[in-house]
């Protein structure tokens, strides 16, 4: 059979056969088949390159082939990794017989296939070498990563067993993510300071402002921090700092939000219930912020709008005032505004109302939009309009 294989290829056009299937019905002829491929490849040095191809498909088949290495480069976007299909060649004494074997083929691969989705607005604000963590996980734990960013979803699809090792680590890198974003949110409205014996106050680094705000808000009574590379226990309610050596300090924490005049809010703004940390309101045509609003918008797009609603957010106007005190005093001026409008899909908008502004929810459907005047009242708007 080799030999009849060899001679067909030596009185055959180049490239004219493109494959060769040997099929073996008696299981105890494989070895016998790959030893004899074997000898006929090292005696006949001529025909050494097909015969190394065919003794590599033998291989294969009795379980010897090396598994493939993943790819050590791979364009990661949104779309559906490409991966090379297995194909199954099946042969039976029957049609039936071969339609059973498909159909038990097809129920394995369908009870060894999972689907997981991860829904998470963390996956906003993963940065490239996040990504990356996910591309190399994609590629070496043979699953298929799909980030759909606008929904803040990531979909994982693989064989079960490889399954769980991939979300678990997603998820890990997810948390870290929200970590951050946290740690970054307290930053901006709490600071926590200590004092060394005949020193001035200075503030804790940010991992240590965390950990203390997190004890503040969680009741928690104590809590190790790190200070001047020397590990502190702190007396939370107490407000006080003791080393392994028993020599306490004084520990601060100034509430951002509250210590300072820049931090107060627009008197045009509408009470909220208690315990409301957003809400909108409907801004009533023909007032002045009605018309300064519109002006704005039919300024940079002709279109009918049909509602002005007022966003009011304390935490996130807070957050803005401070910012914009701090570019102040950096820029030395106060010329440090723009009006600009957001456009994003109408799903995004109650996200977008709590959270924050965000670029990953920009381009698609920019329908509605928000509009942040300067100067007199740096106010927040949601702006829908309507195309005509």
């Amino acid at each position: 059979m080799l030999d009849a294989v060899v001679d067909m290829v030596s009185q055959s056009a180049p490239g004219c056969l493109k494959v060769v299937r040997i099929v073996i019905f008696q299981q105890a002829m494989m070895k016998d088949f790959h030893s004899r491929m074997e000898k006929k490849a090292s005696s006949d040095k001529h025909n050494i390159t097909l015969l190394g191809k065919l003794k590599g498909g033998i291989s294969a088949f009795l379980g010897g082939a090396r598994e493939a290495k993943p790819q050590k480069h791979y364009d990661f976007s949104s779309q559906d990794r490409k991966i090379e299909p297995a194909h199954f060649h099946i042969c039976g004494s029957s049609q039936a017989e071969v339609n059973k074997a498909k159909t038990w083929i097809k129920d394995l691969i369908s009870k060894e296939h999972t689907k997981n989705s991860i829904n998470d607005r963390a996956i906003l604000s993963l940065s490239h070498s996040d990504i990356q963590r996910i591309m190399d996980i994609q590629n070496t734990m043979n699953v298929i990563v799909q980030i759909e960013r606008n929904d803040a979803c990531i979909n994982i699809e693989g064989l079960t067993k490889y399954m769980f090792k991939a979300n678990t680590e997603i998820q890990e890198i997810l948390k870290k993510v929200r970590d951050e974003e946290e740690i970054k949110k307290i930053l901006e409205t709490v600071d926590w300071r200590y004092q060394l014996p005949g020193l001035q106050f200075q503030s804790f680094d940010d991992h240590s402002k965390f950990l203390l705000e997190q004890a503040h808000h969680n009741h928690q009574p104590h809590v190790d921090v790190d200070i001047q590379g020397r590990v502190h226990k702190v007396d939370v309610p107490n407000r006080t700092a003791t080393d392994n050596q028993g020599n306490s300090i004084d520990i601060r924490r100034h509430d951002l939000l509250k210590d300072q005049d820049v931090v107060n809010l627009p008197q045009n703004w509408e009470t909220m219930p208690s315990g409301t940390s957003c809400q909108s309101f409907t801004v009533l045509p023909k007032t002045l912020e009605y018309d300064e609003v519109l002006q704005l918008f039919m300024a940079t797009v002709q279109r009918n709008v049909i509602k002005i609603e007022r966003i009011q957010n304390p935490c996130l106007w807070k957050s803005l005032q401070l910012k914009k005190a701090e570019m102040e005093t950096r820029n030395g001026h106060q010329n440090n505004e723009r009006r600009l409008f957001h456009g994003a899909c109408s799903t995004s908008i109650q996200a977008i109302n709590r959270d924050g502004f965000n670029r990953s929810y920009a381009g698609k459907n920019g329908t509605q939009g928000m509009v942040v005047p300067s100067n007199k009242n740096l106010l927040r708007f949601a702006l829908r309009q309507c195309c005509q």
